[in-house]
């Protein structure tokens, strides 16, 4: 077998994170988003997936590429790969012309070509399929990769699953060393993986090799492909400007316009693509024109999440411990960046209070501001709805998936305590081991934040001894109870959002009702949440007296007879 080469570095950085190209080992899973998205090269050429996969393996010193789905079972994207497998089974012969490549363009009008499409072997049944694959992956007088993409497809609709497994657990035993296949999935998360192999159909070599993987975590040979960095999509904006005419509205934004491009959830090449090239020639490229043409959802109106979180009623304590944390993480990330040898970043954070004190809408805030300080690079905050399941599998399959999700982001798991409140306190302990692998395993990628009561937290805590060394006393927040004055302003602002005025001489008696919920305030009082449930009362009660006047104030007969114990 041919020596591989390796040129100084990926043609595309985003693909080849994920491709463990240089590991030993026979077979890599990847997916998510990035499967099914197109690549912008470090030389500046538009790639979409499968084309992307072939430049990393060519540049990695594979000397034959072979594509599969369920579609064409076998087909390839170069001449050389398809002549390498006609001299190993003459059966499979191909017309030798194949279509005209396509151009990929790069800056200053320079293009490159494609690997050409040289025509696909005659059709055969998927029996031959497998067996075709798998004497290639033996072979080792040449190079050889094999990409399965769709492979969520290949599980479910491949007739010879049989004949796949058995290659499959020849290939994971190591009998193709030095060959490697790829399995694509389109999936987002690798529990999703798991449990499509586990089907009715399940290949047992296959769910071996994804739980051992699984259980690796960044280690392993099961990997991600994420969205665009910022680099990517400088590179992309750069094509579009050269290509299609794209104007920049102002050259000192391109920074806040590239990162604001990155933190949008559905952020991809192919949705960019499409949208630079319909915005060239039309308007500028400018972070108030993506807002103005509705193509960014991070932006809350356009006001950072600095000030947002100076704007809170209240929270003095809370608002400079969280600049302080995000403060930190930037500045590690700076140093990072020029070159300094820095430790992990510790984003976690622990939110201990009430309810109704902005645990959770700090916990938003607190993503856009890692985000903004270049710390995260989505800011979005993942809150799951289930993480317990049925059995420990369960357990640990839906922390994998919460995880995931909030990459980038914020994983929120409010009243974390809850998770033993069940009968078996076997699931609650494995989502807890889990975090806390997966918090070590990807420091710097996610921010977890932990919030509840204080006491029940305190123990919380004591679940698992990472815990406490992964959310520090500096990552450590208290929301307290927000004072008399506080709670006046907030009920002040859910009135404004009904439109309808307080009537003459009723504020001093709700002030009288407010610090009397304050002064019996009990370790479950309701903050905000107590504003509310007051004035959803008294909504009620002014709807049953003024019938079909909406614009009758409300009144000292709307307050509803639960609270006028204050009054006397």
């Amino acid at each position: 077998m041919s020596t591989p080469t390796h040129p100084s570095g990926p043609v595309t950085p985003r693909l080849a994170a994920a491709l463990p190209l240089r590991d030993p080992g026979s077979v890599a899973v990847v997916h998510g988003p990035g499967v099914s998205d197109h690549f912008v090269g470090v030389d500046y050429l538009v790639r979409p997936f499968e084309e992307a996969v072939w430049a990393e393996l060519h540049r990695a010193g594979f000397e034959r590429i072979v594509f599969s789905d369920t579609n064409q079972q076998v087909h390839f994207l170069d001449e050389e790969s398809r002549r390498l497998t006609e001299e190993d089974d003459p059966d499979a012969e191909a017309p030798a012309d194949g279509p005209a490549a396509d151009l990929l363009f790069g800056p200053n009008g320079r293009s490159g070509r494609r690997p050409s499409r040289p025509r696909s072997p005659r059709p055969m049944s998927d029996a031959m399929a497998a067996k075709l694959l798998a004497q290639l992956m033996r072979d080792r007088s040449h190079r050889t990769a094999l990409v399965i993409t769709k492979a969520e497809n290949f599980l479910r609709h491949f007739k010879a699953q049989r004949e796949f497994a058995d290659a499959f657990a020849d290939w994971t035993s190591g009998r193709a060393q030095g060959n490697l296949c790829v399995l694509a999935f389109g999936t987002d998360t690798g529990a999703e993986i798991i449990d499509l192999a586990g089907g009715p159909d399940g290949h047992r070599p296959l769910i071996a090799f994804l739980r051992a993987q699984a259980d690796l975590g960044e280690r392993g040979r099961m990997r991600r492909i994420g969205q665009p960095d910022d680099a990517e999509l400088e590179r992309l904006v750069q094509v579009v400007r050269v290509r299609h005419g794209l104007r920049l509205a102002d050259w000192c934004e391109q920074p806040a316009v590239v990162r604001t491009m990155a933190a949008e959830r559905r952020s991809s090449i192919s949705y960019w693509w499409d949208l630079l090239r319909d915005m060239a020639g039309r308007v500028p490229l400018g972070v108030a024109q993506l807002r103005d043409e509705q193509r960014v959802e991070v932006l809350a109106g356009g006001r950072r999440a600095e000030d947002r979180l100076r704007e809170l009623i209240g929270l003095a304590e809370v608002k400079e411990k969280v600049r302080r944390v995000v403060a930190l993480a930037e500045q590690q990330r700076l140093r990072r960046e020029r070159g300094q040898d820095v430790r992990p970043v510790n984003l976690h954070m622990l939110f201990l209070g009430n309810p109704g004190t902005g645990k959770t809408t700090v916990a938003g805030l607190v993503g856009e501001l890692y985000r903004e300080a270049g710390v995260l690079d989505k800011g979005h905050v993942h809150e799951p709805r289930e993480l317990l399941g049925t059995h420990v599998g369960d357990a640990t399959h839906n922390t994998d998936v919460a995880v995931e999700r909030a990459m980038g982001g914020v994983l929120f798991i409010d009243e974390a305590y809850q998770l033993f409140s069940g009968a078996n306190d076997r699931f609650g302990q494995a989502v807890v081991d889990r975090l806390v692998q997966r918090m070590e395993e990807n420091l710097g990628r996610f921010a977890v934040i932990l919030a509840g009561y204080p006491k029940p937290m305190e123990d919380f805590l004591k679940r698992n001894d990472g815990l406490p060394r992964r959310l520090p006393e500096s990552n450590r927040i208290t929301f307290v109870n927000y004072s008399p004055d506080e709670l006046m302003l907030i009920l002040e602002l859910m009135r404004a959002s009904e439109e309808t005025e307080w009537g003459a001489g009723l504020l001093p008696q709700l002030r009288r009702i407010v610090e009397g919920l304050h002064r019996d305030a009990g370790p479950t009082f309701g903050n905000a949440g107590e504003m509310r449930n007051l004035l959803d009362a008294m909504v009620l009660q002014r709807a049953v007296r003024v019938r079909g006047d909406i614009d009758a104030p409300f009144t000292a007969e709307d307050i509803p007879e639960l609270y006028r114990k204050y009054l006397a």
